[in-house]
């Protein structure tokens, strides 16, 4: 939320505000034990006009985590710092996140979840064991996959991240 609302610029602030508000208060009363955690959107390449607006608009964001108890991931920044310090591109067409951007994106995601000391505990060799043992899990509990689209599909998944986040640990 926010990256696409921040096109009406600051004068669409009091409308997000509200739509966003409303939203939040409806995923707390259908889901009441739920963390919530909220994203802020990225900063764009080379247009700080542009960026100007969306960090409006994830001041916005993290107001709203602040007020309601959820956690906040600042993206924003988390970009900005990440443009300025990778050696190759994080986005393509300045805006969408490329293979390297959404890694380095979910390094931020998983500190502001975790926090650092614990992110830098991870055993970076054990991912593609969790991942196929969550795999394990939703056979588990689904029955046989060979019989079930859905399983198939997950398990494809599943297996293609594994091999994208072991191609990733290795780089490394």
């Amino acid at each position: 939320f926010g990256m696409n609302e921040s096109f009406a610029g600051r004068a669409g602030l009091a409308d997000f505000r509200a739509q966003y508000e409303t939203y939040l208060r409806e995923i707390s009363r259908l889901h009441p034990q739920a963390k919530l955690v909220l994203l802020a959107p990225i900063a764009v390449t080379d247009d700080e006009r542009r960026n100007a607006d969306i960090a409006a608009y994830s001041e916005t964001i993290a107001d709203h985590a602040k007020a309601g108890g959820a956690v906040f991931v600042d993206l924003f920044n988390a970009s900005k710092t990440a443009y300025a310090t990778a050696n190759v591109p994080l986005v393509s067409q300045g805006i969408h996140l490329n293979e390297r951007g959404s890694r380095e994106m979910g390094k931020a995601v998983a500190r502001a979840l975790v926090g650092d000391d614990a992110f830098a505990r991870v055993p970076t060799h054990r991912v593609e064991e969790i991942a196929k043992a969550a795999a394990q899990k939703i056979i588990k509990a689904g029955g046989e996959v060979g019989k079930n689209k859905a399983l198939q599909s997950a398990l494809k998944t599943v297996n293609d991240l594994s091999g994208k986040v072991n191609k990733w640990v290795y780089e490394q």
